[in-house]
């Protein structure tokens, strides 16, 4: 699900959040995902998790923008909000990248983190922009790994 296209406000929103240092913009970003979606994230009442950010990135910025997004929904929801991804590597950038060389960028990059005994086997992934789904599908991949049956993801914005 997608909550809009990847210009004007919500664009300039991101781009704060990211690179402008205002973590304190994912709290609006998760209101507006919970005003569009809250009521179908309700229903299927999934573990709300993220897509991890690599070291170097969290060293540099302080914090996952897509956590604090995700953390903030869940408390918005009342769901249970659970780190169960990280990042094993570090990746190029997946900016200006092709579909295909995304994908092999990935491949592997992610590691499942939470318990082998899952106490619900729906979850839902948080990211800001999706462009070719890539890191998205590399995270749904490790998760049915890991056991969940249904893997969904919600994103800000459509690059």
């Amino acid at each position: 699900m997608i909550l809009g296209k990847h210009e004007g406000v919500l664009k300039k929103s991101i781009w704060r959040l990211k690179y402008g240092f205002n973590k304190t913009i994912s709290a609006d970003l998760a209101s507006m995902l919970a005003s569009k979606f809250g009521e179908v994230i309700i229903k299927k009442q999934p573990v709300i998790t993220w897509v991890p950010e690599t070291k170097k990135k969290l060293r540099l910025r302080g914090y996952n923008q897509a956590k604090e997004i995700a953390e903030h929904l869940g408390n918005i929801l009342a769901l249970q909000q659970k780190e169960l991804l990280a990042k094993n590597t570090e990746i190029k950038s997946q900016v200006g990248l092709s579909r295909k060389e995304r994908l092999n960028n990935v491949v592997g990059s992610v590691n499942y983190i939470g318990t082998k005994e899952l106490d619900n086997k729906k979850v839902l992934i948080i990211d800001d922009v999706y462009t070719t789904g890539a890191t998205l599908e590399e995270c749904a991949r490790v998760l049915r790994k890991a056991g969940y049956r249904e893997v969904w993801a919600i994103v800000l914005t459509r690059d």
